[in-house]
């Protein structure tokens, strides 16, 4: 216990631009960055946030991914920043910060009409980009659900092997 109650005491910080350090602060709140022990309390302690998300949902450390599926866009958006509108709450009481510059939204249909819709989503009153081919966990999505520019990706990265095998093989 005690090992673990020195873990949160007195940890200092400081930052480092260019050739210039920073003065040394105490934190007086959050986890130290760089420890294993930090990335299983983080986990830990944003366990609890799928509870007040109603929406369909998927967690993965820090990267979270809220959806609705439904024939309504309208129906769809209202769900989804119910979602955003509870999430805002949840880190502002617990003093998180969402990287709005990284949160993106999509619609994925394979509507034309429907896949130029603009659903005007907000987290905590700044709009959200919508992103046409949103890439999570590595994954480029596919909102036409085509999978054709999945494929498009795959045929340019592997073309040079395919070469490198058809000449060693003497095709």
């Amino acid at each position: 216990m005690s090992a673990f109650l020195f873990f949160f005491s007195k940890q200092t910080n400081n930052t480092q631009i260019n050739s210039t350090l920073s003065s040394k602060a105490v934190l007086e709140e959050g986890l130290p960055q760089g420890s294993s022990l930090s990335c299983t309390l983080f986990l830990v302690f944003l366990n609890d946030v799928s509870d007040i998300l109603k929406t369909e949902k998927a967690l993965f450390a820090d990267d979270l991914v809220l959806w609705h599926t439904g024939n309504s866009t309208l129906i769809s958006r209202r769900r989804i920043q119910e979602d955003l509108n509870s999430l805002g709450v949840y880190c502002r009481l617990w003093k998180m910060k969402v990287n709005c510059t990284k949160t993106v939204y999509s619609v994925f249909t394979r509507s034309y009409n429907l896949s130029d819709v603009s659903l005007s989503l907000k987290l905590d009153d700044i709009p959200l980009q919508k992103e046409e081919n949103p890439v999570y966990l590595g994954v480029t999505l596919d909102s036409k659900l085509n999978l054709k520019k999945l494929e498009k990706e795959s045929n340019k990265e592997t073309k040079p092997d395919q070469k490198a095998c058809q000449h060693k093989l003497g095709i």
